[in-house]
């Protein structure tokens, strides 16, 4: 898959966050409106349409799995179908837009689509929580591998997979811990001070910011978890959080992740909730699924 640069990445970021932004307030889908003295014609295309536009005209540079995530997240948007929209449903998620419907309003709660492959057992946003300027979030996704190959995505050097957030992450070696006996010592944990770049949509197409992150990395024979804060910059004011895996119970092979956030944007920045979605879903994308969705 080819990884779009500069500009163009930037107008790929913006277009993603678009599908987290709340609707308009009415959008009857592509019907004509009369012009004053006669004569027809579209309504002007709101951000959406935009953002679909961009979307399918550079599907190939996008991961398929964050693709089905921004066209699952428009489809509320829309009370009737539009080329752009059919074409990507029926590419990445092998959906039409009236089964795409009723797929969405049965399950108004999972946090990702329905990918034809079924490599999401389940999926969950935990209750939002914001104060004081603050945006809270939590994504939980159980995917069927086992625990064996998913312990590494809480190296950091594995985030620099999501190329629309992350940049320039090191490499932190995180051991393997045995089974152990009951009552026997767990292991202290590891701590990691390391810099990195994030990459904030923004529609000034602000460069990637250096930002300095202190890491805490607990493992057990069935867990590994790393919680994180992140110094403050021109664009953050405050952000820390978590990501963690863990076996799952009452499911073999499967392997339950789990990534938490808190984030506080410096002042005037009015999507901040969206793009704290937009953050935890290009994550979890990068670390746990597919390239392809189907």
């Amino acid at each position: 898959m080819a990884v779009a640069r500069g500009k163009k990445a930037q107008a790929l970021h913006l277009a993603l966050l678009t599908s987290y932004l709340p609707p308009p307030r009415r959008r009857p889908g592509p019907l004509k409106v009369t012009r004053p003295g006669g004569g027809t014609s579209l309504p002007p295309p709101t951000a959406q349409d935009n953002a679909l536009t961009t979307l399918v005209r550079n599907k190939a540079q996008i991961p398929a799995p964050l693709l089905g995530i921004a066209v699952w997240n428009l489809l509320p948007h829309y009370t009737a179908q539009t080329p752009a929209l059919s074409e990507l449903l029926g590419d990445v998620l092998d959906l039409d837009f009236d089964g795409a419907q009723r797929l969405r309003q049965q399950h108004p709660l999972d946090a990702l689509p329905p990918y034809p492959d079924r490599f999401v057992l389940d999926s969950r946003w935990t209750t939002d929580v914001r104060s004081a300027g603050t945006s809270s979030a939590t994504l939980e996704v159980c995917v069927p591998r086992p625990f064996s190959e998913m312990r590494h995505i809480v190296n950091p050097t594995h985030w620099s997979g999501d190329a629309f957030f992350w940049e320039s992450i090191p490499n932190v070696k995180v051991p393997t811990v045995p089974r152990q006996q009951p009552g026997s010592r767990q292991p202290d944990p590891l701590r990691r001070t390391f810099r990195a770049r994030v990459n904030l949509p923004s529609n000034q197409g602000s460069k990637p910011q250096r930002v300095t992150i202190y890491a805490s990395i607990d493992v057990t024979p069935l867990e590994v978890a790393l919680t994180f804060h992140m110094r403050r910059n021109a664009e953050i004011e405050f952000c820390e959080g978590s990501v963690s895996a863990r076996k799952e119970e009452g499911r073999p092979g499967a392997t339950r992740i789990t990534m938490h956030r808190v984030l506080r944007l410096r002042a005037g920045q009015r999507q901040q909730h969206a793009i704290l979605q937009y953050w935890l879903h290009s994550d979890i994308v990068c670390l746990a699924l597919p390239r392809r969705a189907g």
